[in-house]
């Protein structure tokens, strides 16, 4: 491990850090950047000192008092230095990041170091001295410190935590503000103060700390949990969710709480969603809503059911597949439970008998009971459809069966009266099944041929739609001229926002230039408390004559097979794809030709709700006639 010297600020390697006495610094990255371990490394070979200095003594050569050393560098060790701390560690600079092997060590190795360090110095730069920190709209309360991924370790793993402000002056410790503290991050106060384990906090709930928090790169949101969870993990910058998932199948091997598979959400609208869920989330924004789901143990789970005993309940035994999580439940087929109010049609809303559906009752195929319960102690439900999508074998989550017609919303989980379980205890039993992991990951059918991103309102009034400045080079070569004037952004009560852009030949007289219009719409959705943009593509082709007469547009029609064309739903990666193909040779006077519309949705802009989307434009074939004048 990597330290520095806070009274000369040279570096100092020590091999076993629990062995020695060291303070640790968190805080929030700037966003131009932070001092490196080759920018100080730079300084210190520029001042005659070995990388060894001792610590025990501030004689000799400091490079500290060089204007070259960060603000922050300087204030940590002056603050450490203060108490009595000959040694400090500084994530950003402590760590080379050149070495790959260096950084993966670093990072599963994180919350040990905040664990075993003297003392962590919570550095917030964005409090004042005279705040008031007690107040729920205080500094501290608004403080970009609470909000990042990294530092929910940072303020779990050390005994003791210090905030300062960024005076460097301290106004406060994890305990003495402890209530505070719960209020602001959720965190349990009894974990702050350090009266209840860690790991006697449930999955979800443990989860659902980190799950408005934001990391800088996607991955980071996996990593900055292995610690939370006592888990290891490579570290692979580039896998995107990828890491996410691989943290959830690391802690069902190594921790028996089946809470981590009842993550929440709100009821979402059917034509909003793909199919259903898969059965691990994909990120910790998944469970916001499920801090109350708590494991139950396999006794009192066999209790609740009154079975004999436990023997007659699977086991925790997972195994990951090619299509999807192996896993033994306890379960039943939906049309045995058809006849029990409790599990008919979508059972997390209220469902009246007189709107079941003709053909089985159930918004699923089967029902499984998870050994968790919620706040009211109910148990919780996995209601599992069998998919539909031959690419995609395996059941999905949720209540979203193909043919089932009478609920317009869905549900990923509910919840079940253990009285209502007894009473049909027979008709479940231990059945091993398959369940695809995400569909974050997966192929999927189109959602009645839309594309559906969620939304806030805040996000909405900040959509942009940015063509690649390739799409533009790529056209012209093609003799095509693209132009596009972005729409005012939309008034509060707009429920459209609407982009065109134009294409014409460039090779033909103003005149007789004819156009093709592309149109991206993007509708504004709000459903049960839930937002979603949509994206539609159209196309229209407007022809003009030698006398400036212009015909009207009519649209082109497209290989989805109606007069206006949709967006095509599907998952690539970490990034959702709308796209619509577009084929000319079915209208009069145009020459054949296809064109391909692509949209990606960017990453959300750090520092707000904003959603940016990129649009590709690809040609093929001829799109316009040579004519000349009669």
């Amino acid at each position: 491990m990597r330290l520095l010297d806070t009274h000369t600020g040279f570096f100092v390697w020590v091999n076993d850090p629990a062995e020695v006495r060291y303070a640790i610094l968190s805080h929030t990255w700037s966003p131009d950047g932070e001092q490196s371990y080759q920018d100080l490394l730079r300084i210190q070979e520029a001042h005659p000192q070995e990388e060894s200095q001792s610590s025990d003594t501030d004689t000799g050569i400091s490079i500290l008092e060089d204007p070259a050393v960060s603000y922050k560098v300087k204030g940590a060790c002056a603050t450490a230095r203060a108490d009595g701390y000959g040694l400090l560690w500084i994530d950003s600079c402590c760590i080379d990041k050149s070495s790959s092997a260096e950084l993966s060590e670093a990072l599963n190795s994180m919350f040990e170091y905040y664990r075993i360090a003297s003392v962590c110095y919570a550095y917030l730069s964005d409090v004042e001295d005279d705040d008031d920190v007690l107040a729920p709209d205080s500094q501290f309360a608004c403080s970009r410190w609470h909000t990042r991924g990294w530092t929910l370790q940072e303020l779990i793993a050390p005994d003791v935590v210090v905030f300062l402000t960024q005076r460097w002056n301290a106004f406060g410790t994890k305990t003495t503000l402890a209530e505070t503290l719960e209020a602001i991050t959720a965190v349990d106060r009894e974990v702050l103060t350090g009266e209840a384990a860690l790991d006697s906090v449930s999955v979800a709930r443990r989860m659902s700390w980190a799950s408005k928090r934001k990391t800088t790169r996607i991955e980071d949101e996996a990593y900055a949990l292995m610690g939370i969870f006592g888990v290891s993990l490579p570290t692979i910058y580039g896998e995107g969710r990828r890491a996410f998932l691989r943290l959830q199948e690391e802690i069902l091997r190594t921790i028996p709480d089946q809470s981590i598979l009842a993550w929440r959400r709100p009821l979402t609208h059917t034509k909003s969603l793909a199919g259903g869920w898969g059965l691990l989330a994909s990120s910790p924004a998944d469970f916001e809503n499920a801090a109350d789901i708590t494991p139950i143990s396999h006794y009192d789970f066999a209790s609740r059911l009154e079975l004999r005993d436990t023997t007659m309940l699977p086991s925790h035994q997972y195994a990951v597949t090619p299509h999807g999580v192996r896993i033994r439940l306890y379960a039943a087929y939906a049309h045995h439970l058809a006849d029990l109010p409790a599990f008919l049609g979508c059972p997390a809303r209220a469902c009246s008998v007189d709107s079941l559906d003709s053909k089985g009752g159930s918004g699923y195929d089967f029902c499984a009971i998870l050994p968790c319960q919620d706040s009211s102690r109910r148990l919780v439900a996995l209601p599992l459809c069998i998919s539909c999508d031959p690419r995609a074998p395996g059941l999905l989550v949720g209540t979203c069966r193909e043919d089932f017609a009478s609920c317009d919303v869905t549900a990923r989980t509910f919840s079940v009266d253990p009285d209502d379980l007894v009473a049909c205890s027979s008709r479940f039993s231990v059945m091993e099944l398959c369940i695809q992991v995400s569909l974050a990951f997966a192929h999927t059918r189109p959602a009645d041929g839309h594309a559906a991103w969620p939304c806030s309102e805040e996000g909405w009034a900040r959509l942009k739609l940015t063509p690649y400045p390739w799409c533009f080079s790529v056209l012209s070569r093609q003799g095509l001229r693209l132009t596009y004037e972005p729409p005012l952004a939309p008034r509060p009560y707009e429920r459209r926002h609407s982009h065109v852009l134009e294409l014409v030949d460039r090779s033909i007289p103003r005149a007789l230039r004819d156009v093709v219009s592309i149109h991206v719409d993007f509708d504004w959705h709000e459903v049960h408390h839930d937002a979603y943009v949509v994206p539609t593509f159209r196309v229209s082709y407007r022809q003009n004559d030698y006398l400036m007469v212009v015909a009207e547009p009519r649209p082109l029609s497209c290989t989805c097979g109606a007069d206006e064309a949709h967006g095509h739903f599907s998952l690539s990666g970490a990034q959702n794809i709308a796209w619509a193909q577009f084929e000319l040779q079915h209208a009069a006077d145009v020459a054949p030709g296809s064109m391909r519309l692509i949209l990606t949705q960017e990453n959300e802009p750090e520092d707000g709700d904003g959603h940016e989307f990129c649009l590709t434009i690809e040609l093929s074939g001829r799109f316009f006639e040579k004519r000349e004048p009669p």
